[in-house]
Parts: C-alpha cells; structure tokens; sequence
C-alpha cells in the first residue's frame, strides 16, 4: 500500500501517493528526485526521492543549520569589537580583553 498524499491532492486520495514524477500522463508534479550527498560520505551522490514539501522542510532546516555558524562569528566578533572599545575607552583593561579572548579561544578550539 502507498503512503498517503501529503497534500491531499484529491488525484491521489484513494490510490496515495504514486512515488514517481510526472512523465505528462501519470505521476504527481510535486514529486522530486534530485541528486544530494550521501550521509556517510559527502563526496559520494545518491538519488533522493520525495515530495517537494518535504524537499522544503530539508532545504529549509539545511539552511538554518549554515546560518548559526554565521551567526556564532558574528556575535563573536561583535563581543570582542565591543570589549576593544571598552579598552580603547579606558573602561576595561587590556588584561582583562586578554582574558576573555584567551578563554574564547579555548572554547572554539575544543569545540572544533
């Protein structure tokens, strides 16, 4: 039995979902098969077959997940820009920066 269709077409209501691209005749237009990277091995392609709203939560959570690195250096730069204007200002003292750099590297490092 084929699973149901995820976006109710009508089309598909009783038979589910046909799993296969439109070839003009039969198939569902949403259906998607592209090649992405393997889990296990990045540099190998396998072929990914699914509905294109499923394609969208995958592209959609991919992207989130390269944003927060981009976000992590962004935040720290703007600590560390801050801190330096502090110490420019006379209001924290280069050892004190020098700290806080120190301890932020330690904590990337071990991360990475």
């Amino acid at each position: 039995m084929k699973p149901p269709c995820i976006r109710a077409l009508p089309q598909f209501k009783k038979s589910g979902c046909p799993e296969r691209p439109w070839d003009g005749q039969q198939g569902c237009t949403a259906w998607k098969e592209m090649s992405v990277a393997s889990k296990g091995n990045p540099k190998q392609r396998e072929i990914k077959k699914q509905c294109i709203d499923l394609w969208q939560f995958e592209f959609a959570w991919a992207t989130l997940g390269s944003l927060e690195g981009v976000q992590i250096a962004t935040e720290g730069n703007r600590n560390m820009t801050a801190m330096l204007s502090l110490v420019g200002a006379g209001r924290m003292k280069p050892e004190q920066l020098s700290d806080v750099a120190e301890r932020t590297l330690k904590l990337t490092n071990n991360e990475g």
